[in-house]
């Protein structure tokens, strides 16, 4: 059994392929079949994934989000996100049946109506939640180095590159590359192609991730050249780190 993640992937919402993401697809049905085959390429009927929210639009029917939740592999886990109107609207009907034959048929577990959850993997502490947390104190203040916190919501954003920035400022010794880990698994990032993502890649991603904050943090012109190397930040975040994974994880 393998654990996966991934989140935001917004089935039925036209807006990611023009306003928001600007997916790579002509048409919401292609973008849809696309996102339902690349996650059945990955994920068996044994594996586990967690969804980290925004899956389906709020146009999207009870009936189709079943049919899209049927066709998918595996155990899935849900943390709730901000676009949830179709899961809110429901939740007496559809949560209820779901959750009743989710054992059986696997369809969707609603994990959390937290902020946040944190679960135990391969002897790490994963934080999940839907938004970015700027100060978690596990993420950032622990000695723990085996902890990682793993969020949605932002898209590849602005907003997202501003988290990124929040994370440089604590970039303040080597040591610090491999502890304070936190990714965005939203499914338009470049290293999550629209695929959930395993722990163990998510991990590895971080990390490079840092080593990149890391550098660009040691620059003595940071903060007088801030739109430039939010400039290189993107161009590292988008070319140099899925190059530098492509390796590792077959995209």
């Amino acid at each position: 059994m393998t654990t996966f993640f991934i989140s935001d992937m917004h089935f039925g919402d036209k807006s990611v392929m023009s306003k928001y993401d600007k997916r790579p697809f002509e048409t919401l049905d292609e973008m849809e079949k696309t996102m339902i085959q690349r996650w059945n390429k990955r994920v068996s009927d044994n594996d586990k994934v967690y969804i980290l929210g925004d899956m389906f639009h709020k146009s999207v029917s009870v009936e189709k989000a079943e049919s899209i939740l049927s066709q998918l592999n595996g155990k899935k886990y849900y943390i709730i996100g901000n676009h949830e109107e179709t899961v809110e609207q429901m939740r007496g009907e559809w949560l209820t049946r779901m959750l009743h034959h989710c054992e059986d048929e696997s369809i969707i577990q609603i994990l959390s109506y937290k902020n946040t959850e944190v679960l135990k993997i391969d002897g790490w502490e994963v934080i999940l939640s839907h938004y970015p947390m700027l100060a978690n104190k596990n993420t950032f203040n622990s000695n723990n180095k085996r902890t990682i916190h793993l969020y949605g919501h932002v898209h590849n954003s602005q907003e997202e590159k501003l988290f990124q920035l929040s994370k440089l400022a604590r970039m303040y010794h080597k040591k610090t590359v491999n502890k304070n880990l936190s990714l965005n698994v939203g499914c338009m990032m470049p290293y999550m192609n629209y695929t959930p993502r395993t722990l163990e890649e998510l991990i590895d991603i971080a990390k490079e991730e840092n080593k990149i904050l890391f550098s660009i943090q040691q620059n003595s012109y940071f903060f007088l050249h801030l739109d430039k190397q939010l400039g290189d930040l993107k161009t590292y975040h988008d070319e140099w780190l899925l190059r530098k994974i492509k390796d590792k994880i077959s995209i």
